[in-house]
């Protein structure tokens, strides 16, 4: 592995806490190959493709799901497509222009690629006091998530603020772009469960997540916590080669995490029956 990235930092981070298969980590970082989307994450790069032009890791142009009849897009791509077209229109509204998508920043031996680089056309005040001058530039990250208002997940969105556990999660990418591109870094999070006119889904239950369809987070990051981040970066990349020369990395299969691996197909570790929990009484 050339560079550390976000992807790597938290990846490495739940394998040594035990959350992640050493043989994933193997597959992603020593062979270097690349994970296959999920449906949820095919569904966010089209959401991508569609508001700015950028392309995935594997450098193809992605394509709405079609339904059985072969003429119409299915529903969740449809809300996608609409839901992009109208996040760039009310960004540009906002008074900013779309300077590149999908830029890689590199900086040392870190590196990563931004899903937009804005620019300010005007003056632009946020509520919080927070003042952009014309031609000032910020980096955002789009998420197309479903767990926007999300107190539980890691990976989700509470509001108004954060968890201490998802700030630990979405903090290690917003440090490490801030560093890198040296920009003010916001995060743009658009649910994907909002119906295609912006109302509310009547067929979810009340406090849904479509009260919230987007919602836009400023991170405010304090030089000493740069400091920490590049300093926890490199002694885990240094764990990282390591572990690598000596032992390689320790395979943690579970049927229930095998079953919707990647690459349970190529791995002589998979679990294909549930192995039992002991309990004692």
């Amino acid at each position: 592995m050339k560079k550390i990235t976000q992807s790597f930092l938290k990846d490495y981070t739940a394998y040594l806490r035990g959350d992640e298969c050493g043989n994933l980590i193997h597959y992603k970082y020593v062979e270097d190959k690349l994970i296959p989307p999920t449906k949820a994450q095919k569904l966010g790069i089209y959401f991508e493709y569609i508001f700015g032009g950028a392309l995935p890791k594997d450098k193809q142009v992605p394509h709405a799901e079609i339904l059985k009849s072969g003429k119409e897009m299915t529903k969740p791509y449809r809300d996608a497509y609409d839901n992009a077209k109208k996040l760039r229109k009310m960004i540009e509204d906002k008074g900013f222009k779309i300077i590149s998508v999908g830029q890689k920043f590199d900086k040392g031996r870190f590196s990563g690629t931004v899903d937009a680089v804005l620019e300010a056309t005007k003056k632009i005040v946020f509520d919080d006091g927070f003042t952009l001058k014309k031609g000032d530039r910020i980096v955002i990250d789009l998420k197309y998530a479903g767990t926007l208002g999300d107190r539980w997940n890691e990976m989700g969105w509470n509001l108004p603020d954060l968890t201490d556990d998802q700030k630990a999660h979405h903090g290690t990418q917003a440090k490490q772009y801030h560093y890198i591109s040296g920009m003010p870094f916001f995060f743009m999070v658009h649910s994907s469960k909002n119906s295609r006119d912006g109302d509310r889904n009547p067929e979810n239950e009340e406090g849904s997540t479509d009260s919230w369809p987007i919602e836009l987070f400023r991170v405010s990051i304090a030089e000493d916590s740069v400091k920490q981040h590049i300093v926890k970066a490199n002694h885990l990349h240094e764990k990282f080669e390591i572990e690598r020369e000596t032992g390689g990395f320790e395979a943690r299969p579970s049927y229930s995490k095998c079953v919707k691996c990647a690459i349970a197909n190529l791995c002589k570790d998979k679990h294909v029956f549930p192995e039992p929990h002991l309990v004692e009484l």
